[in-house]
């Protein structure tokens, strides 16, 4: 546990919101879910899995899922299944994401979870306070997140790397303001020709490096949905699209729905879905 304690030593946190589902109709796939942010998902009752790439993993009371930054995953629900999450961010003294260091086990079963819940039922009736008795809440996840992180054994980060180069070329398409895929730009900025950068980053993520793009661009463009109130033709417009219905022709080819059904059905006001 000497890692935990080394890497929180001195860290900024972020609470974003708490947010509580109960699902009341069986879904045998949700669509792909992926984050801009650490996301810890409790399971307060009922049944169900989560799937990380093929591997699905039980989900039942006492279970804690732990979604990192931009991991993709997939959800199938029975009816009660009940959950809460908190979302946040959180980095070392020296900027880096922790996701990017090192990470909570994606599936795990604390012996603690019985505080866990009762501090998350805390921040639910704190939730329901007006400004400012409701900004107790970040100071509970604070603490509900630190738990987690020095009680549990931390994993290598998958953007662990021992080449300097596809980090730095991982750090480029992690970027907000990448919203264009320029392979001959970036691999020649590492030294690399555009063939030996493709080879070497599917090597460490598992994917090449256009396809993590497009994946994390299709993220930003979903946050920029559901967290902000511009207008579609303004978003399209700050991910390089030339044209709204091109825009809109990608993400629904992405997505399987329009951007603006998106922004409909994943309103955090509405707080009814994931």
């Amino acid at each position: 546990m000497k890692m935990n304690h080394e890497i929180l030593n001195i860290h900024k946190f972020q609470f974003i919101r708490l947010v509580s589902f109960l699902f009341k109709e069986d879904l045998a796939k949700s669509k792909a879910n992926f984050n801009d942010h650490s996301n810890l998902i409790h399971i307060i009752k009922g049944a169900g899995k989560v799937f990380f790439h093929s591997e699905a993993y039980p989900l039942e009371r006492g279970t804690v899922i732990s979604l990192p930054v931009f991991v993709e995953c997939h959800f199938e629900y029975r009816p009660g299944l009940e959950m809460l999450n908190v979302h946040y961010n959180m980095w070392d003294n020296g900027g880096e994401h922790l996701d990017d260091l090192k990470r909570l086990p994606l599936v795990f079963r604390p012996d603690y979870f019985d505080y866990c819940e009762s501090i998350l039922k805390e921040m639910l009736r704190f939730k329901a306070l007006p400004p400012p008795d409701n900004f107790k809440m970040a100071s509970m996840a604070h603490e509900l997140v630190i738990k987690h992180y020095i009680s549990n054994q931390l994993v290598p980060s998958g953007s662990s790397t021992n080449d300097e180069r596809i980090s730095n070329i991982y750090k480029m398409l992690k970027s907000p303001g990448c919203v264009k895929y320029d392979a001959k730009r970036m691999a020649k900025s590492c030294f690399l020709s555009v063939s030996q950068m493709n080879r070497k980053f599917k090597h460490y993520f598992k994917e090449p490096p256009r396809k993590f793009w497009e994946k994390n661009r299709f993220n930003n463009v979903c946050h920029a949905l559901t967290e902000t109130d511009k207008p579609l033709a303004e978003i399209a417009n700050e991910f390089a699209f030339s044209y709204q219905s091109h825009f809109s022709k990608w993400f629904k080819n992405i997505a399987k729905t329009s951007p603006a059904e998106y922004r409909r059905e994943h309103s955090w006001e509405a707080e009814s879905r994931p």
